[in-house]
């Protein structure tokens, strides 16, 4: 069975804010998943070798990423999602 992870990557430039107040952050305090501060990789888990990884910059993993087509490409029927961070639990 094929596995794509989909995390959240910030661009460092101009990192989006919008969960800033879920996970407790302040002001000028950058909240997790900001490129190049380490912060992406924080959940201690990663994929294995040959896992495919797609960056999303929203919490939308379809919006603006090769995710649909890669979908489409493996004629996927379903898809098993999976959460590490607690969002999807507090979005139901």
């Amino acid at each position: 069975m094929p596995v794509v992870w989909v995390r959240l990557v910030q661009h460092r430039e101009s990192p989006w804010h919008v969960s800033d107040w879920f996970r407790g952050y302040e002001g000028n305090e950058h909240g997790p998943c900001v490129a190049g501060t380490g912060s992406v990789d924080r959940f201690g888990v990663e994929p294995a070798p040959g896992e495919l990884v797609v960056d999303k910059h929203r919490y939308n993993g379809f919006l603006e990423t090769p995710l649909e087509s890669m979908l489409r490409s493996m004629a996927a029927d379903y898809a098993l999602v999976s959460d590490v961070d607690g969002i999807l639990p507090a979005l139901a």
